[in-house]
C-alpha cells in the first residue's frame, strides 16, 4: 500500500514541479501534460491501477485481502463499503489523469516561466536554465524514485501472495515477530485469515473496471450528464452539495464559530464601549480638571506669582529712578544740595 500511495504523492510533485510549475490546480494549471511528461505519466498510471486494485497488482493483495478478511469477523457491511469506495477511487483517479495528462494544456504559467529563465536562480538549477520553458518532463532525480516505487506497485503483492503462500495458520506472520522481537516482549492478538477465494477479488475488479469505465465515459467520451445540473434541480443541487463539501465548512464558520464568536464579541463590545472607554473618559475627564486647576492657581498664581510680583515692583522702581536721570548738570548740583542739607539735619537732630 505504501509503494503505490508514495508513488502517487511523488508523481503529483513532479507533475507540480516539472510540468505546471509549482502549481497543484487540475483544472487551471495542468492538462495534455502526457505529451511532456511521458515517464511520469507512466509512472502515475501504474500508482492509480495499484490504487485501485487492478488484479495482481500491489493494490490488488493490500485491499482485496481486507474485503476478504471483513467476512470473516462479521463486519459484512464494511465490505460493501469498500466496494463501492473502489468504485469511487477508481473513478476520481481517472478524472485525475484525464485532468492532468489529456486534453490540451491549460496552464498560465510558460510565460512566467519564460521571463525568469535567464535569472540567476534559474540559471543555477540546470534543467531550469532557458532551454526549459513550459511544461517538461522532470529530471533523474525525481523520476528514480518513481521507477522504484513504481516497480514494487507492481510485485510487492507477490510477497505475500495468498494464491503462492499458505496464510490460513499465518505461519509467516509468526516467523516475522520472532524475527523482529526475538524476546517475544510483545502479545499479539490471535489472527485468523480466511481462505483465499477468487471471489472476493473479482467482485473488487467489478467495482473498480464499473469506476473507471463511468468516469472515462463521462470525461473522455462526454458521453452522459453533461448538461444534466442545468436542467434537472436534484442533480444540480446534488452537485453543489458536494462542490460546498457537505456544508462542513458552513456548519463550523458560520453556525458553530458563529454561534460562540458572536455573543462573545458582542460582550466584548459592550464591555469595550460602556467599561472601558467609561473609565477612560473618566480619567481623562478628571486629569483635564486636575491640569487646569493646577495652571490657574497653582502656576499662574502660585509659583508665577512672586516672580511677577518682583518684577513688577523691579520695574515700578526703575521708572521712578529713571525719572531722577534728567542728564542737567544743575538737576544734579540742586539734588546735591538737597541730600547735604538733610543729612546735617538729620545729623542735628541726632546731636540734640
Amino acid at each position: 500500500h505504501a509503494f503505490f500511495k508514495a508513488n502517487l504523492f511523488l508523481g503529483a510533485g513532479s507533475v507540480a514541479h516539472s510540468g505546471s510549475h509549482h502549481s497543484f490546480d487540475m483544472v487551471d494549471d495542468m492538462g495534455g501534460l502526457k505529451k511532456y511528461m511521458p515517464r511520469t505519466y507512466a509512472t502515475f498510471v501504474i500508482g492509480t491501477a495499484a490504487l485501485a486494485g487492478v488484479p495482481l497488482l500491489a493494490g490488488f493483495f493490500s485491499k482485496d485481502e481486507i474485503l476478504a478478511t471483513t467476512g470473516v469477523y462479521g463486519y459484512g457491511l464494511f465490505k460493501w463499503v469498500g466496494l463501492v469506495g473502489g468504485a469511487m477511487t477508481a473513478a476520481y483517479m481517472t478524472r485525475c489523469i484525464y485532468l492532468v495528462f489529456h486534453g490540451e494544456y491549460r496552464g498560465g504559467h510558460a510565460a512566467h516561466h519564460d521571463e525568469h529563465a535567464g535569472h540567476d536562480e534559474h540559471a543555477g538549477h540546470g534543467e531550469h536554465a532557458g532551454h526549459h520553458v513550459g511544461p517538461h518532463e522532470s529530471p533523474l532525480p525525481i523520476l528514480l524514485p518513481l521507477y522504484v516505487l513504481s516497480f514494487f506497485s507492481i510485485v510487492a503483492g507477490y510477497l505475500l501472495a495468498p494464491m503462492l503462500f499458505d496464510l490460513t495458520d499465518l505461519a509467516i506472520f509468526e516467523k516475522f515477530i520472532a524475527w523482529v522481537e526475538p524476546g517475544g516482549g510483545a502479545i499479539y492478538p490471535a489472527l485468523e485469515h480466511p481462505a483465499f477465494s477468487w471471489a472476493d477479488p473479482l467482485l473488487a475488479t467489478t467495482f473498480a473496471a464499473t469506476g473507471f469505465t463511468l468516469a472515462y465515459l463521462f470525461f473522455w467520451k462526454k458521453a452522459f450528464l453533461q448538461d444534466a445540473t442545468k436542467t434537472n434541480g436534484a442533480l444540480r443541487a446534488g452537485k453543489q452539495f458536494l462542490e460546498n463539501k457537505y456544508y462542513l465548512d458552513w456548519l463550523y464558520t458560520d453556525v458553530i464559530v458563529a454561534a460562540v464568536k458572536g455573543p462573545i464579541a458582542r460582550g466584548a463590545y459592550w464591555i469595550n464601549q460602556n467599561v472601558i472607554d467609561a473609565v477612560l473618559r473618566l480619567t481623562g475627564g478628571a486629569a483635564r480638571r486636575v491640569g487646569q486647576f493646577t495652571y490657574d492657581w497653582i502656576d499662574q498664581k502660585g509659583v508665577d506669582a512672586v516672580p511677577n510680583g518682583l518684577a513688577g515692583a523691579t520695574g515700578t522702581a526703575g521708572g521712578l529712578t529713571n525719572k531722577a536721570q534728567t542728564g542737567r548738570v544743575q538737576f544734579y548740583a540742586l539734588m546735591a544740595l538737597f541730600g547735604a542739607a538733610f543729612f546735617a539735619l538729620a545729623l542735628m537732630i541726632a546731636a540734640l
